[in-house]
This record gives C-alpha cells, structure tokens and sequence, in this order.
C-alpha cells in the first residue's frame, strides 16, 4: 500500500532545498497530504476486506496504520528538507531519537501485554509524534519562505514515484508470500533476519 504514496517526492525536495528553494517544503507537504488520501481509503478498503473475512485483528491494525501513515508521510518530510540544507547532523540526531523511541515503546508494550493490536498502535502512533515533534522543530529553526517554492518539483518528484513503485512492489513481495503460505509469525521471525542487515546496508 505504501507504494502508492509520493515516495519520490523527498528526493525532488532535497534537490529544491539544495537550490535555495526552502518553502517547497510546504508545497511538497500539500501534495503529499492531498495524494496520501488514496492510502487512507486503501487502508479502509484493505480493512473491510479483512472485517468481511472475520479477522478483526488486522482489520483493525490496518485503521490504526490507514490514521498514522499519511501524516508520518506529509511531516516526515522534514529529512528530506535537513538533507538539503546539508544539516547531516541534526537529520541524523533526529533519525536515531525517533527509532529509539518507537523501539522502547514496542518493547515496553511487548513486555506488558500480547495485543497485537495495542503493538501495532504503539508503533505507528509513537512514529506519528515523533515525526510531528521533529518537523516543528525543523520549522521552527529554519522559518521557511512559503512562497519561496519550487512548483517544478511536484512533476519531478511523481515521476521518481511512478518508477518507486515497482521497486517497492518488488521489494515486499516476499514477505507477502511468506505471510500467505507460511504465516505471520514465520513472517516476523523472516522480518527480524533481515532487519539489522537491511538498516546497516541503509546508512
């Protein structure tokens, strides 16, 4: 589903940033909330498949991720905005405090309860924070020009998306079928074996 969000939105904002164009930031933001309304009614379309088949554990996890990701979508692009302002240091601080963040709150709701659905809203709500706490932040010391945009880069940056999604697609088609064939706990074991080795071959 997160194939069909803006995914190369970022990269166009980098390079507008980089330009001296600070309020694309805003422009990009716009965009993404208005074409991230097509996630939202994935995700709902997604869950009622799974209301209607009886499963009303992912259902549920499916609106609680529907209500999260098109925000932490929109706001997390403050990375992209740091990046072009060549702030490595304070994008990289903010990076690690989300990811130690949203780690301690699974792990204290693993170690309280076995909900899944109460995992599944500790981790998306604590990413939705965070990401908004950082992108005020970012605000806040920059003070982007909002009329001090680049327009070109909404064209730039649906074109890198379109390319993204086969990738994207691509990339989570295993964990698809193995969570098809398999399971979801196989998947989540699969999931964790990956993970270190995918966040070191990613910085």
């Amino acid at each position: 589903i997160s194939g069909l969000s803006l995914s190369g939105l970022g990269t166009a904002l980098l390079q507008s940033v980089a330009r001296g164009k600070d309020g694309t930031l805003f422009l990009a933001i716009r965009t993404q909330l208005i074409w991230t309304s097509v996630l939202g009614v994935t995700f709902l379309l997604a869950a009622g498949y799974y209301v209607l088949n009886g499963n009303y554990t992912i259902a549920t996890s499916l609106l609680i991720a529907g209500a999260t990701t098109p925000f932490v979508n929109c706001f997390g692009m403050y990375g992209s905005f740091l990046n072009g302002k060549k702030d490595f240091k304070r994008s990289t601080l903010y990076w690690i405090i989300s990811h130690v963040v949203n780690v301690s709150v699974i792990a204290l709701i693993a170690i309280t309860t076995q909900s899944v659905v109460y995992l599944v809203s500790g981790y998306f709500v604590s990413q939705l924070i965070m990401t908004i706490i950082f992108y005020r932040r970012t605000i806040s010391i920059y003070s982007p020009d909002k009329n001090n945009n680049d327009p070109e880069m909404i064209t730039y940056g649906s074109h890198l998306s379109a390319i993204n999604i086969f990738g994207t697609i691509a990339n989570q088609l295993d964990k698809i079928l193995v969570f098809h064939f398999v399971g979801a706990a196989p998947l989540a074991a699969y999931s964790f074996a990956f993970a270190i080795p995918e966040q070191i071959k990613a910085s």
